[in-house]
């Protein structure tokens, strides 16, 4: 998939390039499951690095979905707890922004 957005800006550039994948199509040895969620986020530590990368890779992919055609439906995102600890982490989510906006 790196390969493909790579290609892809190297032809927005003006300049050509060729693509040449070991396997038989797009997304074989790595995830077919796309989930089509945009990362808001949520568990990143504000400021770090991580927090910095999720927070432009979503304004990137959204910008690419406008420029593509493709529909983004931002609905926020729900975190839900199944344990006394995962309540207390939800919670500590809740508290902090998403880098990305994203409400919970």
């Amino acid at each position: 998939m790196v390969g493909c957005a790579v290609a892809r800006d190297i032809g927005r550039r003006g300049m050509s390039c060729v693509l040449v994948d070991r396997a038989d199509d797009v997304g074989d040895a790595t995830s077919k499951a796309n989930t089509a969620i945009l990362h808001t986020g949520f568990d990143a530590e504000p400021g770090t690095l991580e927090s910095r990368l999720v927070a432009r890779g979503h304004q990137l992919l959204s910008d690419y979905a406008g420029e593509a055609g493709v529909a983004l439906e931002r609905i926020g995102a729900l975190v839900l707890a199944w344990m006394t600890i995962s309540e207390r982490h939800c919670q500590a989510f809740v508290k902090r922004r998403c880098p990305t906006g994203t409400a919970l």
